[in-house]
């Protein structure tokens, strides 16, 4: 069976292996992730990353639950759209990615049945 670069982080994690062993992905290798796999990560702030199908392609959704966030977040380059009467906030483009990420360090990623 081939793993894919997020399900090796499963692995080292159930092993016991420390992450700073190992290489960890590039923002690039999430995303991939996050859309073609629809996986979810969980962020430091309580923040977690989605991949998720809206308007008919799969984007990258950012779930809070703290409202003073948004403001946040969209200095970082992040854009909210009013979807079923609430505020969704999505990440357009992979350089605004990347500095979620440096602002936000990926935990761990969150496996989904």
């Amino acid at each position: 069976r081939v793993l894919t670069a997020g399900q090796m982080d499963a692995v080292r994690m159930k092993l016991g292996l420390g992450k700073s062993d190992f290489p960890r992905l590039t923002p690039g290798e999430r995303m991939t992730e996050l859309t073609a796999r629809r996986c979810k990560y969980l962020l430091d702030g309580d923040l977690v990353l989605a991949g998720r199908r809206h308007m008919g392609t799969v984007r990258v959704e950012i779930e809070h639950r703290d409202p003073e966030i948004v403001a946040r977040l969209k200095t970082l380059g992040c854009r909210t759209e009013i979807v079923q009467y609430r505020a969704r906030v999505f990440v357009p483009d992979a350089a605004t990615f990347s500095r979620v990420l440096d602002a936000y360090p990926v935990l761990v990623r969150i496996e989904t049945p």
